[in-house]
Formats: C-alpha cells, sequence, structure tokens
C-alpha cells in the first residue's frame, strides 16, 4: 500500500511513565527496567529518581536527569500507572505516511515525524515549554523545506502527553501552529489512581515507591480536579482539603490552577469566532473498564469508590481503568461529541489496531483542504454503545496468592458463547498460554495459582468471534516471590 502524504509536522507526546530517562549519560528508566526485581526498581526510583525543588521557570534542575527516547516496551509502578510502550505507534506512523523521523534536539529540516520525550517526574510547564521551544524553532525550517509555507503540527498525545499539549496550545499559544491534537485516554480533569497511591502507596512494602511518587510535581497534575470527595452532604475537590495523608494541598492547588489555566485560555480563545477552530481537538476515550470515580476520607486516607458523585450520577460510571470517561475529554468539548470510544485498558490505547486506523483517517483528511466546501459542515452525533468486555485485575500478585481475572460482557445484543484470556510472559512474548474462563452469575473468572515470577501480558477475548462479537481487552500484571529481599 502506498503511504500517505504529509504535509505537516507530526509529534508524539509519551505519557506519565513514558519517556526513557538518563542520569548523567546512564539508563535510569529504560526498556531493561521491567527485567529487574522490585526490590531493585524501588531502590533505583527513590534513589535516582526523587524530585527536589522542582522550579517550573528552570529547564535544568541540574540534577543530571534527561530525557532520551519512547519507552517501547511495557512499563508500570503497580496500583498507580502503567503503559505498553510506543513501538508499535511509531512503526504505524513510519509506514503509513511518507514522513521522515527527526531528532527533536538535532535541526534537520527533512524531517516531519518526532519523538518528544520528556521528563515525566516534573511540571508539565516545563515540557510544554521545550515544545514550543522546538516548534517555533523546526516548523520555519520544515515550512521552507517542504515549500508548504501553511504547514502545520499535529500532535498525538498520549495520556499526561496530552496534558503537555495542552498547555502549549492554549496557555503558551501554540494553537496558531498546530492543525489538530489526538488525546490518548488524556485525564483532562485527573485520575483517581493518582490520589489513591499519594494518600495510601502500595499495600506490598517492597512495591511501594510513594516517597518518589510523592516528590513529582506530575503525580499532582493528574491528580482529579473536579468534585469527587464525599464530604458529609456533599462533594469537594482535592484542592480544597488540608488532612489529606500524602498530599501537600498547597501542591494540589497549584496542579488544579495548571489545569484551570489551560480551560481558562482555551475558551477565552474560542470565545473569538476567527480562532474558535484554530485546530481539531479528537480525544479518544477507554470506556466500559472499571475505574474509580469518587472517593472518602477514613482516618485521613483515601478510599477510592468507583460510584459515580451524586453530583454527577447521570454520567457514564466507567472509563479505561485509569481515567474515568468524564476525565478523557476536554471541558470545552463536551458538546462537541468529536470523541471516539474503544474498549479498551488505558495504558494499551496508542497500540490497538482500531485506534491506529482512526488516527490514519483523521491524519489524512487534515491533510485535503476544504473538506465542508464538499461535504457541508459535520453532524454532532451521539456514538452508540459499543459491545464491550470490562477487564479486572490487579497490577501485582504475590506468588503464593491466587490470580484472580475478572471479566464481564456489555451491550452485546447476541448469545457470547465463551471468552478466553491469553496471558504471555516478557520473558517468553512467543510462548502464549491460552485459558478458558468460567461463566458465574456476575460475569466470567479465571483463577490461576503457582504463577512463576515475572510481568504478564494478558488478552480477554470471545472464543469465537461474530460480527456483533467485542473485541479483545488487554492489560498487564506481576506476579513477585513474597520472600525476595
Amino acid at each position: 500500500m502506498p503511504q500517505e502524504h504529509m504535509n505537516d509536522i507530526i509529534v508524539i507526546l509519551p505519557g506519565f511513565l513514558g519517556s526513557t530517562l538518563q542520569k548523567h549519560g546512564k539508563d535510569v528508566w529504560g526498556a531493561s527496567f521491567a527485567t529487574l526485581s522490585i526490590t531493585l526498581r524501588k531502590a533505583l526510583l527513590n534513589r535516582e529518581l526523587l524530585l527536589v525543588g522542582d522550579d517550573p521557570t528552570v529547564d535544568d534542575l541540574g540534577d543530571g536527569i534527561r530525557a532520551v527516547g519512547l519507552m517501547s516496551d511495557i512499563t508500570m509502578i503497580p496500583k498507580l500507572w502503567k503503559v505498553e510502550g510506543y513501538s508499535t505507534l511509531w512503526k504505524f506512523l513510519t509506514e503509513t505516511f511518507d514522513v521522515v523521523p527527526g531528532v527533536v534536539n538535532t535541526p534537520n529540516p527533512h524531517a516531519n515525524l518526532f519523538a518528544f520525550p520528556y521528563d515525566w517526574r516534573r511540571d508539565n510547564c516545563v515540557a510544554a515549554r521545550w515544545l514550543k521551544q522546538f516548534i517555533d524553532r523546526h516548523l520555519p525550517l520544515w515550512r521552507d523545506h517542504s515549500g508548504q509555507a501553511d504547514a502545520k503540527v499535529i500532535l498525538i498525545g498520549h495520556s499526561m502527553g496530552g496534558l503537555v499539549a495542552r498547555h502549549y496550545l492554549e496557555v503558551l499559544g501554540g494553537w496558531e501552529y498546530c492543525r489538530a491534537l489526538f488525546t490518548l485516554g488524556t485525564p483532562h480533569r485527573g485520575s483517581i489512581d493518582a490520589l489513591d497511591y499519594l494518600s495510601n502507596g502500595h499495600h506490598v512494602v517492597r512495591a511501594d515507591v510513594s516517597n518518589a511518587v510523592r516528590s513529582f510535581t506530575s503525580t499532582y497534575q493528574v491528580l482529579p480536579n473536579y468534585r469527587m470527595i464525599e464530604q458529609g452532604n456533599d462533594y469537594v475537590r482535592v484542592a480544597e482539603m488540608s488532612s489529606i495523608h500524602g498530599v501537600v494541598q498547597e501542591r494540589a492547588q497549584q496542579a488544579f490552577d495548571f489545569h484551570k489555566d489551560i480551560t481558562n485560555a482555551a475558551k477565552a480563545r474560542r470565545s473569538v469566532e476567527s480562532t474558535r477552530d484554530a485546530y481539531i481537538t479528537f480525544p479518544i476515550v477507554g470506556i466500559q473498564q472499571e475505574t474509580f470515580q469518587s472517593a472518602t476520607v477514613v482516618d485521613g486516607k483515601i478510599v477510592p469508590s468507583t460510584n459515580m458523585p451524586a453530583t454527577l450520577h447521570a454520567f457514564p460510571s466507567h472509563g479505561d481503568g485509569t481515567v474515568p470517561y468524564i476525565s478523557a475529554i476536554p471541558a470545552e468539548l463536551a458538546e462537541e461529541y468529536r470523541e471516539m470510544f474503544i474498549v479498551e485498558k488505558h495504558g494499551f490505547l496508542q497500540s490497538r489496531d482500531d485506534v491506529l486506523e482512526q488516527l490514519r483517517q483523521h491524519i489524512v483528511r487534515t491533510q485535503v483542504p476544504r473538506w465542508d466546501a464538499i461535504l457541508g459542515p459535520s453532524d454532532k452525533t451521539k456514538t452508540p454503545l459499543l459491545p464491550a468486555i470490562s477487564l479486572t485485575l490487579e497490577d501485582l500478585y504475590c506468588t503464593d496468592e491466587q490470580i484472580e481475572v475478572r471479566a464481564k460482557v456489555l451491550d452485546t445484543p447476541e448469545h457470547l458463547g465463551a471468552l478466553e484470556a491469553q496471558i504471555t510472559s516478557l520473558n517468553q512474548p512467543n510462548q502464549p498460554s491460552t485459558y478458558p474462563l468460567q461463566e458465574t452469575d456476575d460475569g466470567w473468572r479465571l483463577t490461576l495459582e503457582d504463577q512463576p515470577t515475572g510481568l504478564y501480558r494478558i488478552r480477554v477475548q470471545p472464543s469465537h468471534r461474530g460480527p456483533q462479537s467485542p473485541t479483545a481487552v488487554h492489560d498487564v500484571f506481576e506476579v513477585i516471590d513474597r520472600t525476595e529481599v
């Protein structure tokens, strides 16, 4: 198949944990991180990646940390965040479009595809400022080389990368140079998982890296910014509470202001007719996975819940397992109905074939001007419900624990048949094992015992597919030895 022509520049912005980091030239967060024991990972995070004195006005903190590339494979902090990596997305873009890959710190007027790694521990304002510096420097080079005087950038932001892009576009004025923004599971209104981890850490002491996580400015910037903490007969924001264990109220307020700045700037731009549609945002939303939506505070600590706040009871009470449905759509686009819904877990959105096909179709369309002259304005219609599998399991198990995989089948009009789980060890990626799930009164279950230590991918899908069958859903979990020291 011939490659699609590309007039613009494409930039990939990875999410939280999604950039490889080096300290004084040596890897401290990279592809090999997942192969280390959980004890070594904890020591590495707490020793090498602890963030001290993050001044958002300073580009270089002098700690020797540099972001050098995209994570290519699975990485996670159990209970907090996980990402499969970006090798599939990168391969898709290079094979689908007529692009020349480049490196952000190396001037190359021929290049129009870039990964934009950044220090995901720090204030996202810093990464947004770096993004502005890069685009201000490179876009004129590309325009001169390509002869496309009106060339712009297309930003693909997975997870927190969408927040970096939004700050650049709205607060720093980058909207003038942007064609389109794709946000894949971006926590525009935050994630309760981040709040839960700040307050409670991980119950397995050797897996707990809350000291490091609490030092990251970025963790605060993915806190939920809507009223979701139940207090008496009302709901309050995280930034309005001073008594949550592990959460510094001043930092929570600064993070709330970060989101408020983006929202206010976007509203101001969109209030002017000539700039309202300066660029197009396409939110890609993971759905139908059990996702925390609210919380209470008991003895100073957060107790998360999958129940919607009573004030938001009319909204869907699911998401991608990390980011709630309502959080994955920017506030100012709530009535635009541009979002694309994908039945998938948060860390796998950027690798799904159907997501990649949506990217291809929308990006190709942006390269053809004046579609409205041919087709007329687009209709704002709601997306119908999709057949779905909801997958639930823990991130971390000890070898003496049962692994319980739970699944539910949702919105499927036909008889499904059975579900199966395909489990693959990262140590043996070409030797997957397939297990049937057992139907129960409340869904489907699979129980595993004596699973060897290691990191595993899991794929749950119908055993036999029909035209109305749901697509497969993916996740990752880890098994550790309780006696490991």
